[in-house]
């Protein structure tokens, strides 16, 4: 639910995480530009969503210039058998903590948005432990149907650690009028560390977690970075229907894919 105060913005119930690009913005299947989501989020680098609440506002800062900014505060993590936090933890799991972060973002232009952001939250039975996530991300659309977006995720808890980043460049062909309805798309993704204990929580948000060849699990990369590179070609069939196609390829990962998707939006 979110109430307008009259300048602020009270949002009340269940919202995705608000820091970085991808997850507030671009995870749903009609708006993200591949068939699937970036490599960092395949490992479960954040928490997807909290249910709590977020206040968020925006402030001209000039002509061409926006400062925009958002608290919250929501349920805290789980706790693993083995010590790591569950970022999306059952109601079972859940110890009566809660989480807090905010991102901070600045509109240089209308076309060039810079933004930094960090999500913390105490987990463990005792709740002596710390997890914390620290975002960076930009984006440019400064050429008409040009759209590149970049994301650098760091996230730490007890034992472990993940470094990831990401960028995307996608270009609707709105110069020409035979081919507007088409708009390619690239991708690159990096990971290094650990990855967390418990991850198939965040299937129902973006899919099956990835495996590492030769593990039994997403646990850990072995000191071993994980990249990806995608290609892609999306067809807008209406304004609001888009049929995908990709290129995967994923070092350390799994073998290369070719992904079909139709997705709807609303």
């Amino acid at each position: 639910m979110d109430i307008d105060l009259g300048g602020p913005t009270l949002i009340l119930g269940k919202y995705m995480t608000p820091v970085g690009q991808f997850v507030s913005r671009l995870h749903p299947t009609w708006i993200n530009k591949m068939p699937d989501s970036p490599l960092p989020y395949r490992f479960g680098v954040t928490p997807m969503s909290f249910l709590g609440a977020a206040v968020q506002h925006a402030v001209h800062l000039g002509d061409r210039s926006k400062l925009t900014g958002v608290g919250f505060i929501g349920n805290g993590l789980g706790v693993a058998e083995n010590g790591a936090p569950s970022l999306n933890p059952r109601p079972e799991e859940l110890t009566g903590s809660i989480s807090f972060g905010g991102r901070l973002g600045v509109f240089a232009t209308p076309q060039v948005e810079l933004g930094l952001g960090g999500v913390a939250s105490p987990y463990g039975p005792s709740l002596g432990r710390w997890y914390g996530t620290v975002t960076a991300d930009a984006a440019w659309t400064g050429l008409e149907g040009v759209d590149v977006r970049a994301e650098y995720v760091h996230s730490a808890w007890q034992g472990g650690g993940l470094d990831a980043m990401w960028t995307q460049v996608a270009w609707r062909m709105l110069q020409v009028d035979s081919i507007r309805w088409l708009e390619p798309a690239v991708r690159f993704g990096w990971a290094a560390g650990s990855t967390f204990a418990e991850v198939e929580g965040f299937e129902d948000e973006i899919g099956p977690p990835a495996t590492v060849q030769g593990a039994e699990s997403a646990l850990t990369l072995d000191g071993e970075p994980a990249y990806e590179f995608c290609v892609g070609a999306n067809a807008y069939l209406r304004s609001n229907v888009v049929a995908k196609v990709a290129y995967i390829h994923r070092i350390e990962v799994f073998q290369p894919t070719v992904r079909l998707q139709i997705a709807f939006g609303y």
